[in-house]
């Protein structure tokens, strides 16, 4: 079975860009999060990750890793567990960065979906989607002017 070389590097292209979108999106939604008084740290219990350490307690180490993600960015994870700002200084336990990641798409999509529920207008569309668009809108005007 011969594949042509230029197909894998776009296969690999679109992987790549599909991921950084869904860092990008993440990250948006991290600074909301962040940035709105009302959001309660209560990650729903079906979404509780498993592998967290037997000291993590939501409300407070969600929070944690979300400033530390918006401070350091996404996979940085030497920094955010280093960083004295923080409490992951603090613990001896390691914690694990795959585990860390799927907290905070699980943080992300809590958050999403609450937003949703509170901000679903007249027409059926809720907000996140649409702030998501102009985003993209925005960036892809920027790109055809360059």
């Amino acid at each position: 079975f011969n594949v042509h070389p230029s197909l894998i590097l776009s296969v690999g292209f679109l992987f790549k860009a599909a991921r950084l979108r869904e860092r990008i999106d993440s990250m948006l939604i991290l600074r909301e999060i962040l940035s709105s008084p009302d959001w309660q740290w209560d990650v729903p219990a079906p979404m509780q990750s498993q592998g967290l350490p037997s000291w993590w307690n939501p409300r407070f180490h969600d929070a944690m890793l979300v400033q530390g993600v918006i401070k350091h960015g996404m996979g940085k994870w030497k920094l955010i567990t280093s960083d004295e700002s923080l409490i992951f200084a603090q613990k001896q336990e390691e914690l694990d960065q795959r585990v860390c990641i799927k907290r905070i798409k699980k943080i992300c999509t809590a958050y999403s979906s609450s937003l949703a529920l509170k901000n679903e207008d007249k027409s059926g569309t809720d907000r996140v989607v649409k702030r998501r668009k102009s985003y993209r809108r925005a960036t892809a005007s920027k790109r055809s002017k360059s």
